[in-house]
């Protein structure tokens, strides 16, 4: 009787999109490829609604296997109202821990950041089997309340970036875990895949690696020029507010190409004055901005 083992592959890149994100998608892409030439990649896409002409022209940037994302709602307490409240997509991260049984190292990456630095270095990051970076917030900011059992007062992790290698143990647990918790605790998630993300460090005991910031750093941060990854995590993207150079490059390109381009609206001069500022918004802040102004009349 010959035995076969079946061999992992060494890295796989992941990334979730929905059709009117195409244009996302492919600015990371491009990116990646741009920096990264020497680092060997499987790179897997869940998505829904990509056009096959999109399709096509992200494979011509970078052959990427496509998976249509269904989340795995059996629970008949888990309404539409509740998954509605988030992109689906944002989920599809959870694969990231079934997927290592084909891959020693997968790497999620949001696709609302910039690549423009070499991320091999990345690969370093072994020694606990999941790395993110630890956020100046607290884990509580991704629910609405208390959720007993969990520490919500301690440094959060953000899961924009997330590098895990198969030094995990019980990987497809973790998986069926953060579904199973994601459908229970719907109702009082913000961030919702991240709180879930960050509990589950807890429910299982994982000490995670701290990612260097460089890897996942906000754009408005000092260190940001020299960042490999930017990541705008928060309301205001590339596409919306910052006007990045390079995430401009890149997203000529793809209208170059023939790529469905952003369409959506731009935030407007006057959210941008209030914002830079630092001062509550008299539109969506109407009462905040009165308290704002006569606190330092």
């Amino acid at each position: 009787m010959v035995l076969f083992m079946i061999m992992k592959k060494e890295f796989a890149i992941v990334l979730g999109a929905t059709g009117n994100m195409a244009f996302a998608l492919a600015n990371v892409l491009i990116g990646f490829k741009k920096h990264n030439h020497v680092l060997d990649a499987d790179i897997i896409v869940f998505e829904q609604g990509i056009s096959e002409k999109d399709k096509n022209l992200i494979n011509s940037i970078l052959p990427c296997q496509f998976f249509k994302y269904k989340f795995p709602a059996q629970n008949s307490d888990f309404t539409e109202d509740c998954l509605n409240r988030f992109t689906h997509l944002s989920f599809s991260r959870y694969e990231c821990f079934r997927l290592l049984d084909k891959y020693k190292n997968v790497l999620w990456l949001d696709i609302d950041i910039l690549i423009q630095g070499d991320i091999s270095g990345i690969l370093d990051y072994t020694e606990s089997g999941i790395a993110l970076i630890q956020d100046g917030s607290k884990v509580k900011v991704n629910f609405t309340q208390e959720i007993p059992g969990y520490d919500l007062e301690c440094k959060m992790r953000n899961a924009g970036v997330m590098f895990v290698n198969d030094k995990l143990e019980n990987n497809n647990e973790i998986a069926d875990w953060c579904y199973k918790k994601t459908i229970e605790l719907a109702p009082y998630l913000t961030f919702a895949d991240q709180g879930i993300i960050n509990i589950m460090l807890q429910e299982f005991n994982l000490n995670a690696q701290k990612l260097s910031g460089y890897y996942n750093c906000h754009p408005e941060y000092k260190k940001a020029p020299d960042a490999f990854i930017i990541h705008t995590f928060c309301p205001e993207k590339f596409w919306n507010y910052y006007d990045n150079q390079e995430w401009n490059d890149n997203h000529r390109k793809w209208i170059k190409i023939g790529g469905s381009p952003y369409t959506g609206k731009r935030i407007s001069p006057l959210s941008k004055f209030f914002k830079e500022r630092k001062l509550p918004n008299p539109i969506r802040s109407p009462r905040n901005f009165v308290k704002h102004f006569l606190a330092n009349k």
